[in-house]
């Protein structure tokens, strides 16, 4: 196995769950994440990149359009400000996914979050949640600003406290 190909757990361990290659370039990035996903350096979740957005300008309005990639499905995405919000935990965007003849279907929604540490530089991310009636439950997920100024969507699985002791 070369470098580029081996797989590293944030907690040091090397696994076959995230590329090396991908997380040092996450890491470069993003400073400040290793930080908020404290969780994944204890060993008690596990990161994956499963998608991507990139700004489109729409009129005068900035949309996310990007897709989504896992073993089960793919789907290509929009996400849509939401011009009009209701209230403080009203989502800043709604997303939208292209069906099976090509019309733009609403499936889920996200909400701009900043996260702030003490010593340590903001950064800004998306808390994604996503539904349809064929998933057994709503995927939620995260996207974080890469270099290439779009965003980097990923998924992480929380580890049972056997697994994270392994």
């Amino acid at each position: 196995m070369v470098v580029d190909e081996t797989y590293w757990r944030p907690s040091g361990e090397l696994c076959s769950f995230l590329p090396l290659k991908q997380m040092l370039s996450l890491r470069e990035a993003h400073g400040a994440l290793l930080a908020f996903v404290q969780p994944l350096m204890t060993g008690e979740s596990i990161m994956s990149i499963i998608g991507n957005l990139k700004p489109v300008r729409n009129g005068a309005n900035e949309e996310l359009h990007g897709e989504i990639k896992t073993l089960q499905f793919s789907v290509k995405v929009r996400l849509v400000p939401e011009l009009i919000k209701t209230n403080d935990q009203s989502p800043d965007y709604k997303i939208f996914a292209f069906g099976s003849t090509g019309e733009l279907t609403e499936i889920g929604a996200a909400w701009q979050k900043t996260k702030q540490t003490p010593g340590e530089p903001d950064f800004e991310f998306l808390s994604i949640t996503i539904d349809d009636m064929s998933f057994p439950n709503a995927l939620n997920v995260a996207a974080f600003k890469n270099k290439q100024g779009g965003w980097d969507i990923t998924w992480r699985r929380r580890l049972t406290t056997a697994q994270s002791a392994a």
